[in-house]
């Protein structure tokens, strides 16, 4: 389930890190400024290992990251070696194990990527007086399909609900697409429960 706070502090330690690495202020991180100083994330590998790495988090092809592509670093050490992401901050971790769970229990398909239908079966999954449904899943749709592909990815989904948090606990009533994150918590939260009460069902 998406625990609002859990997930800020792991976000937190994620732009600190941004904050280390980023030498001359700019809000972005280039090559250069990663593969020198990656050693202060604990991350000791070749240069190519880190080229790959910071191409994986480089999702615009911009050959910078920004602040919130930055998140993606973690992601791919936490996919790739087991030992390093043991190594991470817990507050990182367990973001990033809240973030995966909430994904998995959007894709019905198993496929690996979010698509309308379903984003709009997950947010059906409660009612808001006075808003429609359709109108919330698209815009969230429409924020989360950073490429405009049809379909979301793991990536656009983590950097989408990094936005909705921070956003949301930077400013009090801050929205991103027209859904709050926690109205968008809230109906993925009773998702996970309904799906638990039916695989209990199923077994007595």
């Amino acid at each position: 389930m998406l625990v609002p706070r859990d997930m800020a502090a792991g976000f937190r330690k994620v732009r600190k890190y941004f904050d280390m690495l980023d030498l001359n202020g700019d809000r972005v991180i280039d090559m250069r400024e990663f593969t020198s100083q990656a050693h202060k994330l604990g991350l000791d590998m070749s240069l190519q290992d880190l080229t790959n790495v910071f191409d994986a988090a480089d999702i615009d092809h911009s050959t910078k990251i920004d602040v919130f592509e930055f998140v993606l670093v973690f992601v791919v050490v936490h996919l790739l070696s087991p030992e390093r992401a043991a190594a991470l901050p817990p507050e990182i971790r367990t973001t990033l194990e809240i973030v995966e769970d909430a994904f998995c229990c959007f894709d019905a398909s198993a496929d690996g990527y979010l698509e309308k239908e379903e984003v709009q079966t997950a947010l059906c999954t409660t009612n808001t007086p006075g808003r429609t449904t359709k109108a919330l899943s698209d815009k969230l749709f429409a924020q989360l399909d950073f490429d405009g592909s049809g379909g979301i990815s793991f990536k656009e989904f983590l950097i989408g609900l990094e936005k909705m948090v921070m956003e949301e606990f930077d400013d009090e009533d801050g929205e991103v697409g027209g859904i709050s994150f926690k109205e968008f918590s809230s109906r993925v939260q009773k998702m996970v429960m309904d799906q638990f009460d039916s695989e209990v069902g199923s077994h007595t």
